[in-house]
């Protein structure tokens, strides 16, 4: 994966070809859609170069892509799932069972990795539920993002 700092656009190859992705952070929070809408604005802003958040900024692989006039691509939209306190939910649930291993808040190809490891760790009896201070159980104190 590779992450455009200022912009916070990224791409990572994928199945036959690439994923292209950009959060959009100047979006208000608000209640959870069923149908997020798209725009191709979105798009566009990624795959044509002249943009300011343009994936060819990161790599002439999409300089190339842009001026072959060959892309196919696919438009999807989505939105980040916070917990309260803004921390993965990782190990067993209230389901006898149930493991969690979620709510990375668009951090999850960064963490999953190590959230898996107190996952299986927690399943195995190697650590304690008192020990896990991201246990699904856990008190949940909110805290705004600002203060991360």
């Amino acid at each position: 994966m590779t992450i455009h700092e200022e912009t916070a656009a990224h791409w990572r190859p994928g199945l036959r070809g690439c994923y292209g992705l950009w959060t959009e952070a100047g979006t208000p929070a608000g209640e959870p859609l069923e149908d997020v809408p798209t725009d191709a604005s979105f798009a566009f802003g990624l795959l044509n170069p002249a943009s300011g958040r343009a994936l060819a900024a990161l790599s002439p692989l999409w300089e190339q892509v842009w001026s072959d006039g060959s892309l196919y691509w696919v438009l999807q939209a989505g939105q980040y799932a916070y917990t309260p306190d803004h921390r993965p939910l990782l190990g067993p649930s209230v389901a006898p069972g149930l493991y969690l291993n979620c709510g990375y808040s668009g951090h999850g190809i960064m963490a999953s990795a190590a959230g898996s490891r107190t996952v299986v760790d927690t399943v195995v009896g190697r650590l304690e539920p008192a020990a896990n201070a991201f246990d699904p159980r856990r008190k949940i104190v909110e805290r705004p993002l600002d203060i991360l």
